[in-house]
């Protein structure tokens, strides 16, 4: 497995806006991608305009396609909203343990 960390720091009060587009724009283009398995949006508790979204894939290849395929669009539809460029960096899964929740929970 493979992951890819975006961090983003977003303009002042632009935090809810941007958790909204991930939601309802973005999370829909992830999906529909060959080799997805999981993402994570976190929002920092020390730094509130910090967020990082993390997502899991089943090999480098689906991350690197969806990288430079799908990651374009999506950085066109969160720049308005962002300080700085987005920081991407990848992984190679060392380890997962997951415990699929019943109910899927988003911050409001």
């Amino acid at each position: 497995m493979f992951a890819r960390m975006v961090s983003l720091v977003t303009l002042p009060a632009k935090q809810a806006e941007l958790t909204d587009i991930i939601e309802r724009k973005v999370a829909p283009l992830i999906n529909r991608r060959k080799g997805f398995v999981d993402y994570l949006t976190l929002i920092s508790d020390a730094e509130p305009r910090l967020v990082v979204a993390i997502s899991i894939w089943r090999d480098r290849e689906s991350a690197e396609s969806f990288g430079n395929e799908t990651a374009p669009t999506i950085y066109e539809y969160l720049k308005p909203l962002l300080q700085d460029e987005p920081q991407i960096r990848t992984f190679e899964c060392f380890s997962i343990h997951s415990h699929k929740a019943k109910k899927a929970t988003t911050r409001a």
